[in-house]
């Protein structure tokens, strides 16, 4: 706090006629019921604060853990895309040297291989497309929105004792 605004606090307060100051010290009674909603607070804070750092802790994890699911579906793909390079090239091969009915009946295989490997690649972009999406799903944003609400929440639930 600068100078000036706690010389403006102090200027307000004066002005303002701030609570005379009791000149009696207050009760055992007082004190004890003060100290104990002072614990009251301390302890509600220090749960919050646990429970929150768990619940970050969690999402941390499910992060990481998200980020390693989506770079092994890229390996993945990869792996996939060269695999469909490779047989369309043997295709192209058995193409070229003719088509006699055992290389029509090899080039069906083949070519069953190429839609079951480009099935394969749909199912993963899909795959990756969903954890992308989930991933998207804990933004920032998101986990501030899940860390107001549960503050708000547990603070409803504090009384103050008078």
């Amino acid at each position: 706090m600068t100078s000036v605004t706690f010389c403006a606090l102090c200027a307000l307060l004066w002005t303002s006629g701030a609570a005379p100051v009791p000149t009696a010290p207050a009760s055992e009674e007082e004190v004890n019921v003060l100290m104990f909603g002072v614990l009251q607070f301390g302890d509600s804070m220090r749960h919050m604060y646990q429970s929150i750092e768990t619940k970050l802790d969690r999402i941390r994890r499910n992060i990481l853990n998200t980020q390693g699911l989506v770079e092994r579906l890229g390996q993945e793909t990869q792996e996939a895309q060269q695999a469909e390079a490779q047989i369309r090239e043997g295709l192209n091969h058995i193409q070229v040297r003719g088509t006699t009915a055992g290389l029509w009946a090899e080039t069906q295989q083949v070519r069953g291989l190429v839609n079951k490997a480009e099935q394969e690649e749909q199912r993963l972009k899909r795959k990756l497309r969903s954890l992308e999406n989930k991933l998207r799903a804990a933004s920032p944003d998101n986990i501030k929105t899940l860390k107001v609400g549960f503050i708000i929440s547990h603070l409803s639930h504090i009384t103050l004792v008078n």
